[in-house]
């Protein structure tokens, strides 16, 4: 028994030291960017700036520009409290706002202020890799809480407290959509962090920059302790990478104002006033709204696709965050794989760089969906990182085979009968079914569906014998038209069954496979265009008929069909 173990895990190696021999992209080729974390692309911003530039362009802007904001104008903080309500639930006083050049820029003001060299600010075990070269450069000790499901664990902070004493001076904390775990903290559990913090006279410095992200988030913790909490909620992560914007919520007006206006001649927190500018047009002219919902549903199309090409990885399709907390295959070490990544033309977020005085990272990695320009790049990037999870996992195959022997494993159709066995196939294996049951259709090379980026073909056996095939493509119905499904609806193709065994249920087998691979990968909607005989099966099997009888020369009368991914269908 002990040497089945020893070579399964010598085959384990082999697979990865295999898999790492791919050959390195070019010096001159520019990587993947999976490892800064920013929000996807949105045809927006390019609008909104070419159009802002221009209305700029016929007025005074160089008085408008010449003198740095420091905290920011009046119409500066007006438009950052107006956002900033949507989080807090109403409208913060403006004197509580101080405009800023960034996050860290504010963070960087906060530890001066409040924590001080010598003193102790708390964080999860897991945090923003940026507070740790801050905490070294103002002589601050970092001291990691313990994280659960939901965030910091509460009974955890409080010992630490009890053990620091008064040298425990903040907490920084990301409590929805945490970078890089993506955990959210109940209102429960936010109101419990509030009342430890209050225990320990701990000021609390809530980052908030993923907050706005989902349509549905908890309230800030800022709400549960409003007297010691600086809340902060930054643009870059929610609009653009191209607004270096940032907003504070200070407790009071008075704390607000001394925190930051001595800090003018000291540090380089102020932000540029062109960039303020554009800012507060976009907060006040709905073109941030506008945005945000072109980022929302492009992070939805990316998280769609992250979950068909890496099925390992437990990610809800519905949330809105763009990062993605990716565990190692045993087989793996964490350097080895960011730099075989890296030799492959993919730059990934090494886990160790968000732990805080533990091991908590060393088995992970993380990846940002958002820095890919297309779905083409983030395509290519999420099948190399699948190749190698794969390869660590002992399969030694490509990442679109490993999905379809890793999910005839785990979804693998109850047959009907003993002679029925249902699984995923190659293209090639329902070649030779396809050609003699879709004539008059011309036969297809392979592959024959080139423009497909994401696809699965499924087969239904009787013994040994192909009974009936289909190929299941991530495609639009329509594609010009955005709709909740966008990015999330797949494609019903070259459905064929042999004469022998039509009306025997292979067929169906085949589609509710496909069917509950689709769910699995986060799919909402199902469609096909199917021939007018098909009809009765379609309709059968819990699909509706879209518009009228399509013509197509040279082929028989079609319709379009389309279903739901909802509960399972039962006719």
């Amino acid at each position: 028994m002990a040497n089945h173990k020893i070579v399964a895990r010598n085959n384990e190696m082999k697979d990865v030291s295999e898999i790492t021999q791919t050959q390195p992209v070019s010096p001159k080729a520019m990587p993947i960017d999976f490892g800064r974390n920013f929000p996807p692309p949105s045809p927006v911003v390019q609008r909104a700036l070419t159009n802002t530039l221009a209305d700029l362009g016929g007025t005074n802007i160089a008085d408008a520009i010449r003198f740095p904001r420091f905290m920011g104008t009046v119409g500066d903080r007006e438009a950052g409290a107006t956002w900033i309500g949507q989080r807090l639930g109403q409208k913060p006083d403006m004197e509580r706002v101080v405009l800023a050049n960034g996050s860290q820029s504010i963070l960087a003001m906060l530890m001066a202020r409040f924590v001080k060299p010598g003193g102790v600010l708390l964080t999860e075990e897991l945090t923003y890799p940026a507070i740790k070269p801050l905490s070294a450069l103002f002589g601050i000790e970092l001291r990691a809480v313990s994280m659960d499901a939901e965030g910091i664990d509460p009974a955890s902070l409080d010992r630490t407290c009890v053990e620091l004493g008064d040298n425990a001076r903040a907490l920084y904390c990301m409590p929805t959509l945490h970078n890089p775990t993506s955990a959210t903290m109940s209102e429960a559990r936010r109101a419990d962090i509030a009342t430890v913090a209050r225990r320990y006279d701990l000021w609390l410095f809530e980052d908030d920059i993923y907050g706005v992200l989902p349509e549905e988030a908890p309230p800030p913790l800022a709400l549960y302790a409003p007297e010691r909490s600086w809340y902060i909620l930054g643009l870059s992560k929610s609009l653009a990478a191209q607004l270096r914007v940032a907003y504070v919520v200070g407790p009071n007006p008075d704390i607000s104002r001394d925190a930051f206006w001595p800090g003018v001649r000291t540090t380089n927190w102020m932000v540029a006033p062109l960039v303020a500018e554009v800012a507060s047009r976009w907060l006040a002219n709905g073109i941030a709204s506008e945005i945000l919902r072109s980022v929302r549903a492009e992070t939805l199309r990316r998280r769609a696709l992250a979950a068909s090409i890496l099925p390992y990885i437990q990610t809800s399709p519905s949330a809105f965050n763009y990062h993605l907390w990716i565990e190692l295959p045993k087989a793996w070490q964490l350097d080895a794989f960011v730099k075989a990544a890296l030799d492959a033309g993919v730059v990934v977020g090494s886990g160790d760089s968000f732990a805080v005085n533990s091991q908590q990272g060393d088995r992970n990695f993380r990846i940002g969906l958002g820095v890919a320009p297309d779905q083409d790049e983030l395509i290519r990037g999420l099948k190399t990182i699948a190749s190698f999870l794969d390869a660590g996992r002992g399969s030694g195959v490509g990442p679109m085979e490993g999905q379809s022997r890793r999910s005839a494993a785990i979804d693998q159709s109850p047959p009907s009968d003993t002679d029925l066995r249902v699984c995923f196939i190659s293209e090639e294996a329902g070649l030779d079914l396809r050609t003699s049951e879709l004539a008059p259709a011309p036969a297809k090379p392979v592959p024959a569906y080139p423009y497909a980026k994401v696809l699965f073909h499924v087969g239904a056996y009787c013994g040994s014998i192909l009974a009936s095939v289909a190929t299941f493509i991530l495609e639009d119905m329509e594609p010009d038209q955005e709709s909740q499904s966008s990015g999330r609806s797949w494609r019903v193709r070259g459905m064929a069954t042999a004469k022998d065994f039509r009306h025997l249920g292979f067929a169906s087998a085949v589609l509710y496979h496909g069917l509950r691979e689709i769910r699995r990968r986060g799919g909402l909607v199902v469609w096909c265009n199917g021939r007018k005989t098909a009809g009765s099966f379609y309709r059968h099997n819990g699909f509706e008929q879209i518009g009228d009888e399509r013509h197509v020369r040279g082929l028989p009368p079609h319709y379009r069909f389309k279903r739901a991914i909802g509960q399972p269908h039962y006719s």
